[in-house]
Formats: structure tokens, C-alpha cells, sequence
């Protein structure tokens, strides 16, 4: 899945460059020469639509696509968790992708984890991400890469019932985390960010982080901007959720209905064949009588 990693030290790359573009994006196997285009392409369009500082220019990222394992491993510089999909690495301004095939993904869900690194990327450049908690720096990116997806609205809805949401502080150490936690995880950080801008406007988190850039402080940028602390938003965002999210929970249960349709279409079926049946017994049982009764008038009048 998406995440983001940091390599202070610089890297060897492995393996010989098939291909590079003037966004250098670079494969290690020509059956991937269209997905390195198709990745120039979305990066170069994405890039339109999110605010640039002059340090992050086009040119200056190199995005790596890893088609195996050990490839990935190598060039990210480190054993991430098996369901990591990409990292950024800083301060090369690297970002290391798995293809969708290794990733068992989507082509759409490839982007949305490219998109995700490159908001990374643009965070990095305007204020170092270490001065950010970590729910900020993966909600901003969850959020800007593409929004909260149904399904992350769902495992919110799951957890919002279960009560089982993950507290706001302890939004932190995604990659240790297993699969399943980190989903929700992420999916909590996008929906803190998606709350930011639908109280705050879509200009509220890029408020925050240049303003963070010239306090050095997260939390006071956060109440410059806000005008609460953390741990009102965190009440603020619970509200959100419950108010939003936990409505989304029947979408699940709409789900198990569709499952269980088939099965109920045929018990259906069934007694109205069996209700088709007695009602042709009826009928067949009404027309004897009646044929009874003619045969027994018959008979008498002959006589």
C-alpha cells in the first residue's frame, strides 16, 4: 500500500536503466516501456493541480518502478511490509514503485499510490515532513491523491460500530502495523484531512504546513489556522465521522442482502411453484365435483 519511508543516506541503484524520460521514470524490463510512459503522463498532469514549491520541478523527481520483491527492496533501501506499494525516499526526491502486477492492483489504484508518493514529494519540499505527525503527512497524501474511497468509508463505519477507531494519537507507526490495521490507518488519516478541508477549506492543510515551516511547531500552526487545538479537532472529526461515516455501515449490509439474493430468488421460485401446484390440485378437485354433479343430474333426468 502507500507510505512513505526516509533514507538519509544515498542509494546505489540496481540493475542497469532501461529507460528514462525527462521525468525519469525508469524500468528494469521493456514489457513496462508503456506503464513508464503512461506514469510520465500521470505524474506530469497531477503536478498541475497541487501546489509547487520551485525546488520540486518535473525534472528533479526520478520515480523507479520495481517488478520484483527484492528489487523493490533493494531500491527502497530497507524490508518494508509485504502490502507496502511505494515509498518516497528523501532528500533524492526518489520514489520507488511496485508495478501493478507485482502489487496485485489495478492500473487505477497504481496511480493512486504514484499520486500519493508525489504529494509526499510536495509536502517535503515546502516544510521537512518529520516536523508533522504522521496522521497529517499520510492524510494529506491519502486525501490529495485521490479522496476517501467507499471502501475506506466502510472499514471507518466498521471500526465507528465495533469501536474499534484507531485514537488520534496513536495515528503513528504505519509500517509496523499489519495489513489490515495500517488500511484503517490510512484511512482514518485521509478522512482527519478530508474533515480539515470540508470545515476549513481546501486551502487549510497547505496553510498548516507553510505555516508549520515558519513556527517549526505542527501544533501551533494547527490552532493558527483552526483556532482549536488537537484534541478539539480530534473531538470535532469523531463527530464528523459519526455524523457521516457510520450511515455507511448499511452499505455493508446491502452487500450481504445482494449475496444472499440468488438463494432467496430460488426459495421464492420454488414456493411459488409448489403454490402453482396446490393450486392446480384445487382446481383439478373443483372440476371433478362439478363433473360429478353434472353426471349425478344426468342420470336422474334419464330416468
Amino acid at each position: 500500500m502507500k507510505k512513505i519511508f526516509f533514507v538519509l543516506t544515498c542509494f546505489a541503484l540496481a540493475g542497469s536503466l532501461l529507460f528514462s524520460t525527462t521525468l525519469k521514470v525508469s524500468y528494469y524490463d521493456k514489457k513496462y516501456a508503456k506503464l513508464a510512459s503512461h506514469t510520465t503522463d500521470v505524474v506530469k498532469d497531477f503536478l498541475k493541480h497541487l501546489p509547487l514549491e520551485e525546488e520540486l520541478k518535473p525534472d528533479s523527481i526520478h520515480i523507479l518502478i520495481a517488478e520484483s520483491e527484492s528489487r523493490y527492496c533493494r531500491l527502497s533501501g530497507s524490508n518494508l511490509p509485504e502490502w507496502s506499494n511505494a515509498v518516497t525516499i528523501f532528500p533524492e526526491k526518489v520514489i520507488v514503485v511496485k508495478t501493478p502486477d507485482l502489487a496485485d492492483v489495478g492500473l487505477r489504484e497504481y496511480d493512486r499510490s504514484v499520486k500519493h508518493e508525489v504529494v509526499h514529494l510536495v509536502h517535503g519540499c515546502i516544510a521537512p515532513l518529520n516536523t508533522f505527525p504522521l496522521w497529517f503527512t499520510e492524510g494529506l497524501a491519502e486525501y490529495f491523491s485521490g479522496g476517501i474511497s467507499i471502501r475506506d468509508k466502510l472499514s471507518i463505519a466498521k471500526a465507528l460500530v465495533s469501536h474499534n477507531i484507531i485514537p488520534l494519537g496513536k495515528l503513528r507507526n504505519f509500517l509496523s502495523m499489519n495489513y489490515y490495521r495500517a488500511q484503517l490507518a490510512y484511512s482514518e488519516a485521509g478522512s482527519l484531512v478530508e474533515f480539515l478541508v470540508y470545515v476549513y477549506g481546501t486551502e487549510a492543510p497547505w496553510e498548516i504546513i507553510k505555516k508549520t515551516k515558519e513556527v517549526k511547531d505542527f501544533s501551533i500552526a494547527l490552532k493558527w489556522v483552526t483556532a482549536v487545538s488537537s484534541e478539539e479537532i480530534e473531538t470535532m472529526w469523531m463527530e464528523y465521522l459519526n455524523k457521516y461515516y457510520r450511515k455507511m455501515i448499511f452499505l455493508d449490509a446491502g452487500r450481504f442482502i445482494w449475496g444472499f439474493l440468488p438463494f432467496l430468488l430460488l426459495i421464492a421460485y420454488i414456493i411459488i411453484k409448489l403454490r402453482n401446484k396446490i393450486v392446480k390440485l384445487d382446481w383439478s378437485e373443483a372440476d371433478f365435483e362439478d363433473e360429478f354433479y353434472e353426471n349425478s343430474s344426468g342420470s336422474s333426468f334419464s330416468r
